[in-house]
């Protein structure tokens, strides 16, 4: 099976607003939100990290979501559709955690290397 290339990725920054739920927040995460994006299409991997400087900002929590679409933003406003569509079909009605606070989210689009480099 070939290997997708990353062309762009979403980049999102998170938190939990709800420290006394913060496991539950990273179990739903991992294993609900996580699958629910890369279920839409656009997206084929994930990965999170945590800040390990807590005096860096208000956002604890770092979720990469890598496409190979050519316009990574036109891939994050197909996932926005995709999740309209899972809330209207009765889908995405709880799919969403209580305690997640939005921080910032970015579509990039990589320009280098403008081939990812494997090792031989």
């Amino acid at each position: 099976m070939p290997q997708r290339e990353s062309k762009g990725i979403l980049f999102v920054l998170a938190d939990c607003k709800d420290l006394a739920r913060e496991q539950e927040f990273n179990d739903w995460y991992d294993s609900t939100h996580l699958l629910d994006v890369l279920s839409t299409g656009p997206y084929f991997a994930a990965k999170r990290f945590v800040n390990t400087n807590p005096e860096a900002g208000p956002n604890k929590y770092l979720a990469i979501y890598d496409t190979d679409w050519d316009d990574p933003r036109a891939a994050m406003k197909e996932l926005g559709r995709a999740f309209k569509r899972m809330s209207e079909e009765g889908q995405g009605r709880g799919r969403i955690h209580k305690a997640l606070k939005p921080g910032f989210v970015g579509a990039f689009k990589r320009i280098y290397p403008e081939k990812e480099q494997r090792e031989g």
